[in-house]
C-alpha cells in the first residue's frame, strides 16, 4: 500500500465517487430550502448561479476527498486484519480464507489439492531460554531467509 500510495484503489475509487455525489446534496439542499421559501426554481438558480456552482465544487471536493480518505483506511485496515504485524506474513484468518476457497475449486473442478503444514518444534523452548524477544526476532528473520 505504501508504494502504490499514489494509485488509488477501486474501494478509494468507490469511497470518492459516493463522497461526491454525497456533496451534491449541499447545494440541493440549499435550493430545497430556498424553495420552501417560496423562492421560483429559476429566479434563484439565475440570481445566484454562482454560489450553487461554488457550493458543488467545494461540497463534491471535500466529500470526495474524505471518501478517498475513508478507502484509503478501509484498505489498511483490511491488509492489517490478514497480516501479522511482526513477521509480516500472512496470519491464521488469510490462511483458513484461502484454504475454504481452494477446497471449494478442488470441489468445483477435481483440480489437484495440496496441503503442507509446518510445526515449529520447541519453539517454546527458544522463547523460555532466551527470551521473547530473540523469539520475536528468530520468527523474522526466518521468513526472510525462506524467501530466496
Amino acid at each position: 500500500m505504501i508504494g502504490d500510495a499514489w494509485l488509488p484503489s477501486s474501494r478509494v475509487r468507490l469511497r470518492m465517487l459516493v463522497g461526491m455525489l454525497l456533496g451534491v446534496g449541499a447545494p440541493l439542499g440549499w435550493l430545497s430550502i430556498r424553495i420552501v421559501s417560496g423562492e421560483s426554481f429559476w429566479e434563484e438558480l439565475r440570481d445566484h448561479t454562482g454560489l450553487y456552482l461554488y457550493m458543488l465544487a467545494t461540497s463534491m471536493t471535500v466529500f470526495g476527498l474524505f471518501g478517498a480518505h475513508l478507502g484509503r483506511q478501509e484498505s489498511r485496515f483490511e491488509q492489517q486484519s490478514v497480516t501479522d504485524g511482526l513477521t509480516g506474513l500472512k496470519n491464521f484468518h488469510y490462511f483458513f480464507a484461502r484454504l475454504d476457497e481452494a477446497y471449494a475449486q478442488y470441489q468445483r473442478t477435481n483440480s489437484p489439492f495440496a496441503l503442507a503444514v509446518v510445526d515449529l518444534d520447541g519453539f517454546k523452548n527458544i522463547n523460555d531460554i532466551h527470551g521473547h524477544p530473540f523469539g520475536d526476532r528468530a520468527l523474522v528473520v526466518a521468513p526472510a531467509q525462506l524467501r530466496l
